[in-house]
């Protein structure tokens, strides 16, 4: 049975993550479940609890079921590099290492980049609450706009990672504590819309079924690039003094990340925009017209004069 404090709350995701995520998440428990249970006794009970806990917080029966249904039939293992094969997600998955070699940086550099500034001690751990905070803030709002469908998921991946490597390269061109502060919050609000879309790009690329196995594989990836920036960042900042190429360098490794994620094969053939969906559906539908009266006319008048050449024996085929 698998450890929950007294105090859980229950809360498995908000409502204003994209729907795809939200349904996702009773196949993702039961999986984990299923890995951390070594007798299939053991699966089944705690699967009747994750069933009541799903059902408590609104999920129909349908979706529990299906769920349920491919668990059981999963038997894969933990990291499956079967999917290495999908052009789309190599092309993700390295596109998101970048980024990730770039943003964690910024996290673990931004205070001793303020305090380079003249910023006080305080000043500066305040500039990287109000960076996280916005980071946090612009989550669910990420959620709540992929769920407009304006974009597909790719797309808005690498529309976010180009905007939070262009705020990474105007992070140090301002050295007033306003300006700081302001371009902190921009950066925060724009990695953190990245994160929501990490999650959701992956089942568009592998489909729902492969989804785990994808996210593992992705997360182990972009871990070794959390481990790799920041180092690297304090190895720049020692031969120059500063970290203004340290920025620059992390910001070409986000950019480079975005760009190759446009170059995915699924970049351009994506969900199709709501307008371009609403003309299809705006187009008449076009029926086969019947034959003008006339063409019934002589299609007639040509059935009468073979019936009668069959009647006098006159009826030949022509090979």
């Amino acid at each position: 049975m698998q450890y929950q404090k007294s105090t859980a709350g229950n809360s498995f995701a908000f409502s204003c993550h994209p729907n795809k995520l939200i349904q996702s998440i009773p196949l993702g428990e039961l999986l984990r479940a299923k890995r951390n249970c070594s007798t299939n006794e053991s699966y089944n009970d705690e699967k009747d609890v994750m069933i009541t806990r799903f059902k408590s917080r609104g999920y129909n029966q349908e979706c529990i079921t299906t769920a349920c249904k491919k668990a059981e039939n999963n038997h894969s293992s933990d990291l499956n590099f079967s999917l290495y094969p999908n052009r789309g997600f190599v092309m993700f998955q390295l596109g998101t290492f970048l980024f990730s070699t770039g943003t964690f940086m910024v996290y673990v550099h931004l205070v001793s980049h303020g305090k380079d500034l003249g910023l006080s001690s305080y000043e500066a751990a305040f500039l990287m609450s109000v960076t996280s905070l916005a980071d946090m803030c612009s989550r669910p709002l990420s959620g709540w706009f992929a769920d407009l469908k304006l974009l597909s998921s790719l797309q808005l991946s690498a529309l976010w990672a180009s905007i939070t490597g262009l705020s990474m390269l105007l992070l140090p061109l301002d050295s007033t504590f306003q300006g700081i502060m302001a371009l902190g919050l921009f950066y925060g609000l724009n990695t953190g819309a990245f994160a929501p879309m990490f999650y959701t790009t992956l089942p568009d690329l592998v489909t729902t079924e492969r989804t785990t196995s994808a996210v593992e594989l992705s997360l182990m990836v972009t871990g070794f690039a959390a481990l790799l920036g920041p180092p690297f960042s304090g190895f720049l900042r020692d031969l120059t003094g500063g970290f203004m190429v340290s920025f620059i360098v992390f910001a070409a490794f986000t950019l480079a990340g975005s760009g190759i994620m446009m170059c995915s094969p699924s970049f351009f053939t994506g969900t199709p925009l709501p307008c371009q969906m609403k003309k299809n559906s705006e187009l008449p539908h076009t029926e086969e017209e019947p034959p003008a009266p006339s063409t019934m006319m002589r299609l007639s008048s040509m059935d009468e004069s073979l019936d009668s050449s069959k009647n006098n024996g006159l009826y030949t085929v022509s090979s």
